[in-house]
């Protein structure tokens, strides 16, 4: 998707976090060249924090996240997209677009970039 997209500003900010009982160690190296575009960075979160604050943010009522609420679906697998005045200071920042899976949701990111 990025490829479609060479000469646009994007920031990518994957969030790598163990999700099932058997996920016990950060991704290889093969799992991390797969996002080879030199504006993505990736992340471990081993103690999941972003979950939390995005369980955290559905809490709050941040409609986007409410599937996240605590007894719902485990936060992963998803996109957030925000605009470049977004920040994250205390709290995960409400997206200006999200979608879940990730792969499902290609389609529409690719509607709100071409915007």
């Amino acid at each position: 998707m990025l490829e479609a997209h060479p000469r646009q500003t994007l920031r990518v900010l994957v969030v790598w976090a163990t999700v099932l009982d058997e996920d016990i160690s950060r991704p290889g190296s093969d799992v991390l060249a797969i996002l080879h575009d030199p504006r993505v960075k990736q992340f471990w979160d081993p103690t999941r924090t972003v979950a939390a604050q995005v369980r955290e943010a559905a809490q709050a009522g941040v409609k986007e996240f409410a599937d996240y609420k605590p007894g719902g679906h485990t936060p992963y697998d998803f996109v957030a997209l925000y605009p470049a005045n977004a920040r994250w200071v205390v709290r995960i920042p409400k997206p200006s677009y999200h979608g879940s899976p990730v792969a499902m949701s290609i389609g529409a990111l690719e509607e709100k970039l071409a915007r």
